[in-house]
C-alpha cells in the first residue's frame, strides 16, 4: 500500500500538487504581493492640515489622520517628512516601528521604508508606502501626496 493510500485509509486528505491554474487563487487567499497600505488622499492638488507645528518636536514621530488616511510624520533637523502609516506587507502600524537613518522599520515583519520617498529599503514588503509633500504655514503642518 502506498503512503497516499494509507493516508486515505486514515481519513487524511492527501497533498495535491498545485497546478498553474491554482496559483491566482492561492495568491489571493494568502494575500501575497497585495498592497495593504492606505490609499492616497483624494485631493492631490491641495494641502491638508494635519497637526499644529509645536506638537511635533525635532526627533519626534507622530501618526496623524488626513481625511481618514493614516499618515506618519517625522521631524528632524531637515524638516518634516510624511509617509503612509500602514505597512504595505501586512498592514502593521508603522508608528509602532523603530526609526533609524531616515527609515522606519515595521514592528511586525521588519520591512524597512525610506522616509523621504516611501520606498522599500528591505522586505518582505514589495510595495512602497505613499510619500507626502509637507509644508508648515501659520504654525500648522500640512501634507499632500508627492507628485
Amino acid at each position: 500500500m502506498s503512503g497516499v493510500e494509507e493516508a486515505a485509509d486514515e481519513g487524511v486528505r492527501p497533498f495535491r500538487q498545485l497546478e498553474l491554474r491554482d496559483v491566482p487563487a492561492v495568491v489571493e487567499q494568502l494575500e501575497l504581493g497585495m498592497r495593504h497600505g492606505a490609499e492616497s488622499l483624494d485631493a492631490p492638488d491641495h494641502f491638508v492640515t494635519v497637526l499644529d507645528e509645536p506638537e511635533l518636536p525635532e526627533g519626534a514621530m507622530k501618526r496623524v489622520d488626513a481625511k481618514g488616511i493614516p499618515v506618519l510624520l517625522y521631524r528632524d533637523a531637515n524638516g518634516v517628512r510624511a509617509i503612509g502609516a500602514i505597512c504595505t506587507h501586512r498592514g502593521a502600524p508603522l508608528d509602532q516601528g523603530k526609526m533609524k537613518d531616515g527609515c522606519i522599520e515595521c514592528p511586525w515583519h521588519g520591512s524597512v521604508f525610506d522616509f523621504d520617498g516611501g520606498g522599500v529599503v528591505k522586505g518582505p514588503a514589495t510595495f512602497p508606502v505613499t510619500a507626502y509633500e509637507t509644508r508648515i504655514k501659520d504654525g500648522k503642518i500640512a501634507i499632500r501626496p508627492k507628485a
